[in-house]
């Protein structure tokens, strides 16, 4: 039997294609368009669900759509205000997170969770489903290491396709390894470079997400 995470992870993945599910991290991601991430983080206390611009688009743009959609706001799923922020080491990173309150990994396998989480992830995927108009999305023949959930327990891992790195995109990554923040920011980064098919420098990333992770109590 998977664990309470790995459990969850599959089932909000079961409602969305594209969501990618790295093998034993307790996040799922959705690539809007290049620089947009969209997903969750199972935390100690709560499940993040979140959208992220990463700080490769003007942040003023994505604070503009933010305000101009009225999403800071809104109330998502029974009540709960999300929180729009800059990042603080990089102020062109913008997120949007609402979080869900847990009192122990194990109410992630209770149907009402599961039901209000589903619910939010629904209505905060849809007010950034906008976003992406006349942004550059991401190439639709990469794939990355991704667990594709065949039920709530069960799973398959797909091979990962290797593309070489450009020097444009080494330095992109470069910049975004320095300016990342916290265990999502590495995270997300390891997706894209793993994309790109750099599998050393990906497992690299993800160690310091897992590492950022357990120093401040995530999962």
């Amino acid at each position: 039997m998977s664990s309470p995470i790995d459990n969850y992870r599959n089932y909000l993945a079961r409602n969305y294609s594209d969501m990618k599910l790295p093998a034993g991290k307790p996040y799922g991601v959705i690539k809007l368009a290049k620089g947009y991430d969209f997903g969750f983080h199972v935390r100690k206390d709560h499940v993040s669900v979140h959208f992220i611009s990463n700080g490769t688009h003007d942040p003023e743009e994505v604070m503009g759509y933010i305000n101009d959609n009225g999403i800071g706001d809104k109330t998502y799923g029974d009540g709960l205000e999300p929180d729009v922020s800059r990042g603080k080491r990089n102020a062109a990173v913008v997120r949007c997170e609402v979080h869900i309150p847990l009192e122990s990994v194990d109410e992630l396998r209770k149907p009402t969770l599961r039901k209000h989480s589903q619910r939010i992830f629904d209505e905060l995927y849809d007010d950034f489903s906008g976003i992406v108009e006349g942004s550059e999305g991401t190439d639709k023949t990469e794939k990355v290491a991704e667990i594709k959930p065949e039920s709530d327990d069960e799973a398959v891992v797909e091979k990962v396709s290797s593309l070489d790195l450009t020097d444009e995109k080494v330095k992109e990554f470069k910049k975004q390894e320095k300016e990342a923040e916290d265990s999502w920011s590495y995270a997300s980064l390891a997706n894209e470079i793993a994309e790109a098919g750099d599998h050393e420098w990906t497992r690299k990333m993800y160690q310091k997400a897992e590492d950022l992770a357990e120093d401040s109590f995530d999962y």
